[in-house]
């Protein structure tokens, strides 16, 4: 997997999955944190 994608721009983020839901928390933390998005804007 990582050989076909080593050329371009690939963010690769290893997370230690020892603890499942600890993994998954951390997955969801890097790809909301990811997204760029307007903090002054009201929903």
């Amino acid at each position: 997997m990582f050989a076909k994608t080593k050329e371009g721009v690939v963010d690769w983020k290893i997370i230690k999955a020892n603890k499942k839901t600890y993994a998954r928390v951390v997955a969801i933390n890097h790809i909301l944190s990811s997204i760029p998005y307007d903090k002054k804007r009201e929903v």
